[in-house]
C-alpha cells in the first residue's frame, strides 16, 4: 500500500503531462499535405523553355502558433518531434503569457536550405517544454495527424520574361507560375 501511494505521489509530482483541451496548434490537430506538379512554358527574348514545377502545401496552414490551455508564467516554448527514423526536429519561440501562445508561428511544413519542417506525414507526437528564465516549468505532449493528400496535377501555364537569364532560373520560373496560376489543380 505504501508503495502504491509513493508511486501515485511520484506520478502526480512529475511535470510531464499529456496535453488535454486546446494545447497544441491554433489551427487544430489535423492537417493535409498535398504535392503539386505543373508544366510551364517560359517565353524569353531569345528562347522558349518548358519546365516541370513541383511544390508541396500543408493545409490549413504551413506555419502556426503553439497555444497552451491554461495560465502559465512562461517566457519560452520548445517543441520537438521525432520521426520513425529517430531524427528529431526541435523548434523554439518566445511565449506570450498575455495571449497564451507562442510569439511566432512555427514552421510546420516548409523545407529549404536553411530550415526544416517540424511535422511529417502520419502521426506526430509533439513534445513541448514551457520555460521561464531557462528553467522548465511544464512539459507535455500532444498529437498532430498529417494526412497524405496525394499528388495533384496543375494546368499548363505560360510566363514571359524580359531577360534571357530568367529563363535559365527554374526557381524564378516556377515561383512566377505558382503565383500566377495559384495552384489550379485537379
Amino acid at each position: 500500500m505504501i508503495r502504491l501511494i509513493a508511486l501515485i505521489g511520484l506520478f502526480l509530482s512529475s511535470p510531464l503531462v499529456i496535453a488535454e483541451g486546446n494545447t497544441g496548434f491554433s489551427s487544430g490537430d489535423i492537417f493535409t499535405a498535398n504535392r503539386f506538379q505543373g508544366r510551364v512554358w517560359a517565353y524569353c527574348p531569345r528562347s522558349t523553355r518548358m519546365h516541370i514545377c513541383r511544390a508541396g502545401r500543408l493545409s490549413p496552414v504551413p506555419r502556426d502558433h503553439f497555444v497552451f490551455d491554461g495560465d502559465i508564467d512562461a517566457d519560452e516554448v520548445v517543441l520537438s518531434n521525432t520521426n520513425d527514423l529517430g531524427e528529431t526536429r526541435t523548434k523554439k519561440s518566445a511565449y506570450s503569457t498575455r495571449h497564451n501562445k507562442s510569439s511566432k508561428r512555427f514552421n510546420l511544413w516548409i523545407n529549404t536550405l536553411t530550415q526544416r519542417a517540424l511535422l511529417y506525414i502520419g502521426e506526430n507526437e509533439i513534445r513541448y517544454s514551457m520555460k521561464k528564465d531557462g528553467d522548465t516549468i511544464e512539459e507535455g505532449e500532444f498529437t498532430v495527424h498529417v494526412e497524405d493528400g496525394g499528388m495533384r496535377y496543375c494546368r499548363q501555364g505560360k510566363v514571359r520574361f524580359n531577360n534571357d537569364r530568367d529563363c535559365h532560373n527554374s526557381f524564378n520560373i516556377c515561383n512566377r507560375y505558382w503565383n500566377r496560376f495559384d495552384y489550379f489543380c485537379r
